[in-house]
């Protein structure tokens, strides 16, 4: 049984130009199979072949402030947050573009800045939220697995981050690392964390472990690919094919920007999401761009490639919480806030999927507070 396309279409006869098109090239919401993802989900979970299912070390659930102060540092795909909290109170925070954005880092110059900036506080506690693959080490170090979002940090795969910063450091540091999931998770207290900004991913609780566990969803490699998610690999000269390049604001505006092209057949000026929010609002050089016909058409194709991408996400949820009857997300991220209508188009996909009540928690600015809480016993 696959997805059915939203009902504004389903209720068609026949096909728009739009439509059969984007069936053409494999790219409807319709054209995969639920139980066949969930099969080969499972597969993964245990094989490993795409996912990570890193161990985390860490348990969610209310946790009481200490004293003491605590420096929570945010390592995003876009931002590099350095939060200062006592007594559970935000009490400073620094915030600059992340390390490697734009222009490539060596790693040595990469640690080498990160403790300049870290020497800058003076508490012994850290909770270090790093938003790329990494192991957990039991020590709570964490091991940089690959890097993804486009960051460049050049050499920096296979070490341990709170190793290095510390041969750096003075006055040495008790690191807790952990993913933004995780931090997004245990900052509201659920039974999944998911981010979906400029990437994607999502933790959950596993009940055998008692910890939570961090699969590094986004870089699921089974989803059905369609003609411009090949394209798209291609394009971005990076041939990894994964459920982030599907979902994510990193990548979805410029699949959104492949596949106009290749339906209008005419030079189109590159765009990304941001673009995409602006035109879909009625402003922008997008708006500006296109007939009034062509308006049309365009925003069909992005609101069908955006419920194509919402309910790409629902069935990874559903394979998460196989097995439970009630499960409380957590939601952070910048591409499902700021896209019109994608959280909407996500939470009914979700809500969609039998035998399961979801409670969702906006979890937006609780990164640092779960990246704190990660350091507390």
């Amino acid at each position: 049984m696959g997805f059915s396309c939203p009902s504004e279409y389903r209720k068609k006869k026949k096909m728009s130009k739009v439509e059969e098109f984007l069936k053409e090239n494999k790219m409807l919401a319709s054209s995969f199979d639920r139980k066949t993802i969930k099969d080969t989900f499972k597969d993964d979970m245990k094989t490993k072949k795409t996912l990570g299912m890193f161990k985390t070390y860490l348990n969610a659930g209310a946790k009481e402030w200490p004293n003491n102060q605590i420096l929570a540092i945010d390592a995003g795909g876009t931002n590099l947050r350095f939060v200062l909290f006592k007594n559970g109170e935000k009490i400073s925070e620094e915030k600059m573009p992340m390390l490697g954005v734009g222009t490539p880092i060596d790693a040595e110059d990469f640690f080498d800045e990160m403790a300049k900036l870290i020497s800058k506080y003076d508490c012994e506690e850290v909770g270090f939220c790093f938003s790329y693959p990494m192991e957990i080490m039991p020590n709570n170090d964490g091991k940089i697995m690959w890097l993804t979002k486009e960051v460049k940090i050049n050499g920096a795969e296979g070490k341990c981050i709170g190793e290095e910063i510390n041969k750096r450091l003075g006055q040495k540091r008790n690191f807790y690392f952990l993913n933004d999931t995780v931090a997004c998770q245990l900052g509201v207290n659920a039974d999944i964390g998911m981010i979906l900004g400029t990437g994607f991913n999502m933790c959950y609780t596993d009940k055998n472990l008692n910890m939570i566990v961090n699969p590094e969803l986004g870089q699921y490699g089974q989803l059905p690919q369609g003609e411009f998610d090949k394209q798209l690999d291609k394009e971005m000269n990076s041939p990894r094919l994964c459920a982030e390049k599907q979902v994510s604001g990193v990548y979805l505006g410029k699949l959104i920007e492949i596949c106009t092209r290749e339906y209008f057949k005419k030079e189109i000026p590159p765009f990304e999401l941001k673009d995409v929010s602006e035109f879909l609002i009625g402003e922008g050089p997008l708006y500006s761009f296109f007939t009034d016909s062509e308006k049309v058409e365009f925003r069909e194709i992005i609101d069908h490639l955006t419920t194509r991408a919402a309910e790409r996400v629902a069935v990874l949820v559903e394979c998460l919480s196989e097995g439970s009857t009630d499960v409380t997300i957590g939601i952070e991220g910048s591409t499902i806030y700021k896209l019109p209508g994608y959280y909407d188009k996500v939470r009914r996909a979700i809500e969609s999927i039998p035998g399961i009540f979801f409670t969702f928690k906006d979890a937006r600015d609780t990164i640092s507070i779960g990246a704190a809480r990660a350091t507390i016993k």
